[in-house]
């Protein structure tokens, strides 16, 4: 069996709090079933033990990342012990210290550093897809328009809405922590706790709605917080909302999305496509 697979992972706050109920207890307090538990290794624990497994899987994926020419960071945690010896192996006495707990997390996130990856595409709208500039009673997935392709240890997914009208843009979606303040609206997924499995599909559940009465533009940038603690940029791309679009216009003179991108024809042109006889604006 590797190291790896003896190294506790789901730990919980009620296993941490069980074992600090009995600590806090006493060791001759204990009832024998409690004192069975205790010598048996509790799972809420941290001791000696469990930071010896720590050591013991951080030389194995040491020895790993070389292996297959990754390079990573690991300092070895010295602990000297209290008959003035010092190794890299606790002992059940060894009280770590805030320095040798804040190594061993370091060394943590410089592993996944080594492995972690983050990169897509933001489009705007217009660009590239087949939205093109949309009515204002239409929503907006953000998965519409940013393809993740690399997704290797992303702690946090992040999406900024920054507009002149931000006051008519609402941002909704399950598993999202949605924060407006009077300059932007911002948008967060915790991975692996939110609510989808795959990134893209949590990208998809995030929508935007516009309220304006006449036209919005809204600036989207997306960004990933790494296990590392690392920030990548994704990318960045505008949505179009707006009703002075002379829709019954684009409709009769059979013009495609494509077509106006052959075109060249800018927003401004579709904005002054004359009215068809009988038509009225959209």
């Amino acid at each position: 069996m590797s190291i790896l697979e003896s190294l506790i992972t789901n730990r919980t706050a009620a296993d941490v709090a069980r074992w600090r109920a009995l600590r806090d207890k006493g060791f001759d307090a204990m009832s024998a079933d409690e004192k069975a538990e205790w010598l048996a290794g509790m799972r809420g624990a941290f001791n000696a033990a469990d930071r010896n497994r720590i050591t013991k899987a951080m030389v194995y994926l040491k020895g790993l990342y070389e292996q297959y020419g990754r390079q990573v960071t690991y300092t070895p945690v010295n602990i000297t012990h209290k008959d003035g010896t010092t190794d890299t192996t606790w002992r059940m006495d060894d009280i770590p210290t805030d320095e040798q707990l804040t190594l061993i997390v370091k060394n943590l996130l410089a592993f996944w550093k080594g492995v972690e990856s983050a990169s897509g595409e933001v489009v705007e709208v217009w660009a590239g897809t087949r939205f093109g500039y949309v009515e204002l009673a239409a929503s907006v997935r953000t998965g519409d328009y940013t393809t993740l392709t690399v997704a290797h240890g992303i702690r946090e997914i992040i999406v900024t809405a920054q507009s002149d009208q931000l006051g008519s843009i609402t941002v909704t979606g399950t598993g999202w922590t949605v924060m407006p303040s009077d300059t932007e609206i911002t948008a967060r997924y915790t991975v692996p706790q939110g609510a989808y499995q795959d990134l893209q599909d949590a990208l998809d559940a995030l929508v935007f709605l516009c309220s304006a009465a006449d036209y919005a533009d809204v600036s989207v940038s997306v960004s990933a917080v790494m296990r590392s603690g690392a920030t990548a940029q994704i990318g960045s791309g505008t949505i179009h909302w707006s009703a002075i679009i002379n829709w019954d216009a684009f409709e009769a003179y059979a013009y495609t999305w494509q077509a106006v991108e052959d075109a060249r024809m800018t927003w401004a042109d579709l904005e002054s496509l004359p009215i068809p006889m009988g038509g009225d604006a959209g």
